[in-house]
C-alpha cells in the first residue's frame, strides 16, 4: 500500500472512532438526562399525589 492509502485508511478510523465515542457520550447522556427526568416526575408526585391521579382522566 502506498503512502495515501496509508494515510486515507487511518483519516477513516480516526474519524469511525470520534463517530462512535461521540456517539456513546450522546447515549451516556441521554440515559443520565431521562433517570433525572424520572427521577424528578416521582418526587413531584410524591409530593403531590392528588395531581398524577387526575392527569389520565382529562
Amino acid at each position: 500500500m502506498n503512502g495515501i492509502t496509508v494515510f486515507a485508511l487511518t483519516m477513516i478510523g480516526i474519524g469511525l472512532f470520534i463517530g462512535g465515542f461521540y456517539l456513546f457520550l450522546d447515549f451516556v447522556n441521554m440515559k443520565a438526562e431521562q433517570s433525572r427526568k424520572e427521577r424528578e416526575l416521582r418526587e413531584a408526585q410524591s409530593q403531590h399525589p392528588e395531581r398524577h391521579l387526575s392527569d389520565g382522566t382529562s
